[in-house]
């Protein structure tokens, strides 16, 4: 009875530790996640916006770059509302390297811009779009530029 016992403990054990083994292993490929909170992000550009800036664009308009600039990098697959966002998952199926440039993004903040016809200068958009970078570059949610070889 109790060789039974012990052979029963060490498969249960041997099974435990192989799944820990395994789990442990898909989570070490599995890329860290970065959360957006956008009024954290409105509030650091409101505050590093050069004056001249700062008495032309009011939070709102920072607010609705902000989350246009969110939907360009959803559309090229690097970054989503939540859980589930098939728009993002299906843009990140589609390209194994994801490579965005700012001018790409800055045109399309400026196209977008033009509809609803908002009164921000091109300048605003460059300054406004490069501080939000510099802030996703500090939590983590972008990383590095790659370096031509």
């Amino acid at each position: 009875m109790w060789v039974y016992i012990a052979i029963a403990s060490i498969i249960v054990i041997a099974l435990a530790w192989f799944s820990i083994v395994l789990v442990s292993a898909r989570l070490r490929q599995t890329p860290t996640q970065t959360m957006l909170d956008l009024e954290k992000a409105v509030e650091y550009v409101a505050e590093n916006l050069p004056e001249e800036i700062t008495m032309r664009v009011t939070h709102d308009e920072v607010r609705l770059l902000l989350r246009w600039q969110i939907t360009y990098f959803r559309k090229k697959g690097v970054a989503s509302y939540g859980d589930i966002d098939i728009e993002a998952e299906m843009a990140a199926l589609r390209n194994n390297v994801i490579v965005t440039h700012e001018d790409d993004l800055v045109d399309e903040l400026i196209r977008r811009s033009e509809h609803p016809k908002l009164d921000i200068e091109v300048v605003d958009i460059v300054c406004i779009t490069d501080l939000v970078n510099k802030y996703m570059k500090e939590i983590g949610a972008i990383g590095d530029e790659i370096s031509k070889t």
